[in-house]
């Protein structure tokens, strides 16, 4: 093979390797951000399940924003009774 012909494989190779890579990088920051946000629901449940005395399974097929929204009144209630 000639110089350049041996260049412009090794070129596409490294091209290819470079798309997978970033590809594959795209992949775990889709993974670590669902895990958040599954381990901060998670952790919003909980904190309902136990300041609503309800079990955890109360909350499983709610949104995520009745979630949310139910856990801030929480909190915000535990701020005012805390400030009071």
């Amino acid at each position: 093979m000639k110089i350049k012909q041996v260049f412009h494989k090794t070129e596409r190779t490294l091209c290819e390797i470079y798309d997978q890579t970033f590809k594959a990088m795209l992949n775990i920051s889709r993974m670590r951000r669902q895990t958040k946000k599954e381990s901060d629901r998670d952790f919003m449940i909980a904190a309902l399940s136990e300041s609503e005395t309800k079990p955890t399974t109360f909350y499983k097929n709610m949104g995520d924003e009745e979630i949310e929204t139910r856990y801030e009144a929480i909190v915000i209630n535990e701020a005012t009774s805390y400030a009071k």
